[in-house]
């Protein structure tokens, strides 16, 4: 599968929304606080909207809470999250380096903040009463008195051995060589650790590896700074490209999984005192853009760009694949699961909502919503066995015996039984026989 076509492709519905009644409004903000439907899960585009999405037996609504006629591409959602442990506010991160904070329960739009970093935004969180945002460049901003940053890519820089020594002609050369070790490194993905009372964020990005930050001890720098695992059987160093992270147990920071566009799945024990991963396993010519912990907290969710979802157990020592999931044709952005309930959500480039079963191949929900499709937030509140219809498959109609003492029941034949009943049956009777020629002597 191939996921470049569909980043480019219009909006335009396709023949295969046609399977779920699907309702897609947009609403101003005056109509959408008259109308309060229970949304039990939100969709960031790369248009620049917030979707809400209702699923319910009846009728699957999806609402856009932005006006369409003013995006532009700096708009575009980068970063998501829930602000509240009551997931009653949703924290949106853009790509012109604005921060907008969403009120789920009256539907509007509360602030709208720029950010003066560079690069687009790439995490954002609250920790407490502070609001923690991350950008492409590396930086990392504290919104609190006072406003602090931080570089993470700058702070590793500073970890090698020639800036170590300092041994430099002048600035400029020190300059100089500083920018050369920034080149084609950037901030991917920035994480906070579960809990709203917790105060980590874990970092990675391209020639970035993997950190832990302690926001009450920023000065100190890191608390975890990954190592990179040893050459390959070529004696080759491996690269680095995390492109997400999650923590298996929901709760610490103790185990974070990370993923990468090498088809690296790395399990980190931040409590110990090895730096390099305890667990390495691989995904062979794939591009691993999206993980997602579970409500089991040895099992992740992994997602690829070709559009390949797998259930991975972190116990394994290096095939830890427990099955795929079917069903998803374009690049993944983004898995949210459950945090108790065994059901997840993925988005991606195919511009489908799929909900999935964790123990089920296929989607049990699936809702076109006409643009690239970039986060997912799924509510805690939301309950597959009661918010998405069972559909019962059809047994096969036999025909009952007869009863002594009662009369045959007829069942009715269905249309255009009667004309295949009358063809002949045609028997394959095997390859013909060859004739046995007398050799005359």
């Amino acid at each position: 599968m191939i996921d470049m076509t569909m980043e480019e492709a219009k909006e335009e519905p396709m023949e295969e929304s046609m399977e779920e009644p699907v309702e897609e409004i947009t609403l101003d903000n005056d109509e959408i606080k008259d109308e309060k439907p229970d949304f039990n899960i939100f969709v960031g585009a790369g248009t620049g909207l917030l979707k809400g999405v209702c699923i319910d037996p009846k009728l699957n609504l999806v609402k856009n809470f932005s006006n369409m006629h003013s995006l532009e591409k700096k708009h575009e959602i980068t970063a998501m999250s829930w602000g509240d442990e009551q997931q009653n506010e949703i924290l949106l991160g853009l790509r012109g380096q604005v921060v907008r904070t969403f009120d789920s329960e009256d539907k509007s739009f509360t602030s709208n903040q720029e950010v003066t970093a560079s690069g687009k935004l790439v995490g954002i969180a609250r920790v407490n009463d502070a609001i923690v945002v991350a950008s492409e460049s590396g930086v990392v901003q504290l919104w609190r008195e006072p406003l602090e940053d931080f570089n993470t890519i700058e702070y590793e820089l500073n970890q090698t051995a020639k800036l170590k020594a300092d041994n430099f002609k002048d600035e400029e050369e020190r300059e100089k060589h500083t920018v050369s070790l920034k080149v084609d490194r950037s901030l991917v993905k920035m994480r906070k650790t579960p809990g709203i009372s917790n105060h980590f964020i874990a970092t990675g990005g391209k020639e970035h590896d993997l950190q832990i930050w302690d926001l009450n001890q920023i000065k100190s720098g890191p608390i975890f700074r990954a190592k990179n695992v040893p050459t390959d059987s070529l004696e080759l160093r491996v690269p680095i490209w995390v492109t997400d992270m999650c923590f298996p147990d929901n709760i610490s920071k103790d185990k974070v999984a990370t993923v990468s566009r090498h088809g690296h799945i790395r399990l980190y024990d931040t409590k110990g005192h090895q730096r390099r991963p305890v667990l390495s396993m691989e995904w062979p010519d794939e591009v691993l853009t999206a993980v997602s912990s579970t409500p089991c907290d040895h099992n992740i969710l992994v997602g690829s760009a070709a559009g390949h979802i797998a259930h991975f157990d972190i116990r394994m020592t290096h095939k830890g694949m427990r099955g795929k999931y079917r069903g998803c044709t374009g690049g993944i952005r983004s898995i949210n699961c459950h945090p108790t309930r065994n059901v997840f959500a993925a988005v991606g480039l195919d511009r489908f909502l799929r909900i999935f079963d964790i123990y089920k191949a296929k989607p049990i929900q699936k809702m076109y919503l006409k643009s690239r499709l970039n986060h997912v937030l799924m509510n805690n509140s939301f309950d597959p066995s009661t918010a998405i219809a069972k559909i019962e498959k059809e047994k096969p109609k036999s025909v009952p015996k007869k009863v002594q003492g009662e009369k045959e029941i007829v069942v009715p034949k269905e249309e255009g039984e009667e004309f295949w009943a009358k063809l002949p049956i045609l028997r394959d009777s095997g390859p013909p026989k060859k004739k046995k020629v007398k050799s005359s002597v």
